[in-house]
């Protein structure tokens, strides 16, 4: 128990977070816990199965969404020669002014409501419009919630644009 007992796994109260109770004591079976050292709320719990894929789970439980509304093409797909468009925020400028797109993010054919940014994949890298209007603010940080330094593809190009946001 020594190992749970570290500064980050210890609530307000002074005592082991539920989460890590609950790992302690074995409550939960036929799934794996992820433990983080988030706080849950009452009645909640996190697991992860094994494809590392996470859910909440509680007494009630979410549907699962049908397979043709998942999005699939991601910026990471865009092939040499295509020309594609995303939200503004997909991209992030880090404090030494460099540009980049996050991988994960979803790609249309044609812009539509906050999917105006213009996105065109060359044999020299990403490039670039951004919408008349949309500002971005350096960051020290990856500025995705969960995302990894893997996921990042630099741009190359950056010019604005004459849609407007």
């Amino acid at each position: 128990m020594g190992e749970l007992l570290r500064p980050g796994n210890i609530d307000a109260s002074g005592g082991l977070t539920r989460r890590l109770r609950d790992v302690f004591q074995r409550k939960v079976q036929n799934t794996t816990p992820l433990v983080t050292g988030d706080v849950i709320l009452p009645g909640e719990d996190w697991f992860q199965d094994e494809n590392h894929k996470t859910s909440l789970t509680s007494k009630k439980r979410g549907t699962l969404i049908p397979e043709e509304l998942i999005e699939t093409d991601t910026l990471a797909q865009l092939k040499i020669g295509e020309t594609a468009y995303t939200v503004p925020w997909a991209m992030a400028v880090t404090e030494l002014g460099e540009c980049y797109l996050n991988g994960d993010y979803t790609f249309h054919q044609e812009p539509g409501g906050t999917i105006q940014m213009l996105i065109r994949k060359t044999k020299d890298g990403y490039e670039v419009e951004v919408p008349q209007g949309y500002k971005y603010q350096p960051s020290r940080n990856n500025p995705w919630v969960g995302g990894t330094d893997e996921r990042l593809l630099p741009v190359n190009k950056v010019k604005k644009g004459t849609r407007s946001y």
